[in-house]
This record gives structure tokens, C-alpha cells and sequence, in this order.
């Protein structure tokens, strides 16, 4: 990589470290994230006054993640109108979880998400940043 990509790479991660209340937006290409905040918005996902802050995600897959596990799971929640959830449990129904009836499935993708969201604010009302990282979600989160 050039120096002058590498400079560059590291001042786009500096502003999002700067700015943790950046709404990150899963989509194939930068210019289908109006589109995408259009849907997010018409499903209640956010606010329209949450628009300004809404910018492309372009390395969402988990391997690609700097925070932790379950971070990473808040922002694919925030990422996912209620027909992409049940489009995914329906997935891994097929797959992953074929024993289990979809109540079962929400519940446990309901669990995940809330014990995402207490890990986080934990962490982030605790001096302890690396104790997140060490706890596996019960949901396969992966695979999202």
C-alpha cells in the first residue's frame, strides 16, 4: 500500500474513532446508502434526523471488524429492517438450527441482542475494554 493510501486509510479511521455516533450502513456500494437509509427509516430502524449521520460500511464482514463481537452484532441489528430478520432466522432454520421452531429462534435472537447491548454499555461504563472480546455470543453472529 502507498504512503499516501496508508495516511489516508488512517485519518478515515481516525474521524470514525472521533465520531461514535457515526450510524454505519451495510449496503454493496456507496451510493446505494440513501436507498438503504430510506428502507432503515421507513422501517423505524432510525430517525430522519439520524440521516446526516449515516455513512457507507465498507468492510462489514466480522473478520473486517475492529471493535468487539458483540459491537459488531449491535451494528448488523441496526443494519436489519424486520424482514431481513426473519429472512436470516429463516436461513439458519434451514441450516444452522433446524431442531428449533421460529419463537425458539426470535427468543434467542432477541437474547443475543440484548446481551449485546449489556456487554456494550458494561464495557463502555467500565475502565476493563478487553473483558468483551472474551465472551462468545450464544448466536452465531459469523454467520450474519
Amino acid at each position: 500500500m502507498s504512503a499516501k493510501l496508508q495516511r489516508m486509510l488512517e485519518k478515515a479511521q481516525a474521524i470514525r474513532r472521533n465520531r461514535p455516533d457515526t450510524i454505519l450502513i451495510d449496503c454493496p456500494r456507496p451510493e446505494d446508502v440513501p436507498a438503504r437509509v430510506d428502507t432503515l427509516i421507513a422501517a423505524g430502524k432510525f430517525a430522519e434526523a439520524d440521516r446526516p449521520r449515516c455513512m457507507f460500511w465498507p468492510n462489514s464482514h466480522l473478520d473486517q471488524w475492529d471493535g468487539t463481537e458483540y459491537e459488531w452484532a449491535l451494528m448488523i441489528e441496526k443494519n436489519m429492517t424486520p424482514d431481513d430478520i426473519q429472512r436470516l432466522l429463516d436461513e439458519f432454520m434451514l441450516t444452522d438450527f433446524k431442531d428449533m421452531t421460529r419463537d425458539e429462534l426470535q427468543c434467542l435472537w432477541n437474547g443475543m441482542i440484548e446481551d449485546a447491548r449489556a456487554t456494550v454499555l458494561a464495557a463502555a461504563n467500565s475502565d476493563d475494554n478487553g473483558s468483551v472480546k472474551k465472551r462468545k455470543p450464544r448466536f452465531p453472529v459469523n454467520r450474519l
